[in-house]
């Protein structure tokens, strides 16, 4: 369930981040990652003799994973549904940086 939740985590973001006309990419992307992370966890789990050890190639995944919630900024749509629009502002910013796009204006309003 956890790792469900983090991978839906991940989705809504890359709706968010990605620019629209590679949307569609970055799904495909991302949920082909999915699949062949859990074809290769079930190829590992046949070469492992103690159960238990699968659980702990799991959790480290998981970790890995869970590492994603402190390096991704909030969405600048949750900062703006909390009121928090000049956060949204900077997180604007960034995004327009690392995607190479116009930056938003001060004078411009978010909704």
């Amino acid at each position: 369930a956890v790792v469900s939740t983090q991978s839906t985590g991940v989705d809504l973001l890359s709706i968010e981040f990605t620019p629209s006309n590679l949307r569609n990419l970055s799904q495909v992307i991302i949920s082909t990652a999915w699949y062949l992370g859990a074809f290769i966890i079930i190829g590992i789990s046949f070469g492992v003799k103690k159960w238990n050890y699968i659980f702990v190639v799991e959790g480290c995944v998981l970790a890995l994973t869970a590492i994603s919630v402190f390096i991704y900024p909030e969405s600048p749509r949750f900062q703006l549904l909390k009121g928090k629009e000049k956060e949204a502002r900077a997180t604007f910013k960034k995004l327009s940086k690392i995607f190479k796009t116009k930056e938003i204006s001060e004078e411009a309003e978010l909704t």
